[in-house]
C-alpha cells in the first residue's frame, strides 16, 4: 500500500460508519468530543432558525415549516434530530421544549424560541436566534 491509501482507508471506514444509523446515533453521543462539531452544529442551528423565521413569517405554520426547513440541512445527524422534533410537536408539544430535548440545538437558541412562543412573535425570534447563533459560528 502507498502512503495515500494508508491515509485514505481509515478515513474512508470512518466516513461509512458515520452514514449508518449506527453510526448517526455514535455521532450524535460523540459529538460534545470531537473538536469542530459544536461550531457546526451552532451553524446548522443559525441556517434552521433563519429559515424557520422566513418560513414562519411569511405565513406557515410551524407543523408545515420544519420539514421544509429540515430538508434543506445538509446533516443527517440534524435532519433524524428535527424529524424526532416534529413528531413531538404534532403529538402537541411546543416546539421549544421539543428543540431543547435534542442533542444537538443549543440550549440560547431554544430559549429563545420559547420567548417567541410565549410573546406570538416566533418568526422575529427565530430571526434574532439565527443572528445570535450565527454570529457564534463565525
Amino acid at each position: 500500500m502507498t502512503g495515500v491509501q494508508t491515509c485514505a482507508l481509515p478515513i474512508f471506514c470512518v466516513w461509512l460508519l458515520f452514514r449508518s444509523a449506527h453510526g448517526q446515533k455514535l455521532a450524535s453521543v460523540a459529538a460534545p468530543y470531537i473538536p469542530g462539531m459544536k461550531l457546526r452544529d451552532q451553524y446548522l442551528a443559525a441556517q434552521f432558525t433563519g429559515l424557520l423565521s422566513t418560513l414562519i413569517g411569511n405565513g406557515l405554520t410551524v407543523i408545515r415549516a420544519l420539514p421544509l426547513a429540515r430538508e434543506t440541512l445538509p446533516s443527517q445527524r440534524w435532519k433524524s434530530e428535527l424529524g424526532d422534533v416534529e413528531t413531538r410537536i404534532r403529538e402537541g408539544g411546543r416546539l421549544s421544549y421539543a428543540l431543547e430535548a435534542t442533542s444537538i440545538f443549543p440550549r440560547t437558541a431554544s430559549r429563545l424560541i420559547e420567548v417567541g412562543e410565549r410573546t406570538g412573535k416566533l418568526g422575529q425570534t427565530c430571526g434574532h436566534a439565527s443572528t445570535i447563533m450565527g454570529d457564534a459560528a463565525a
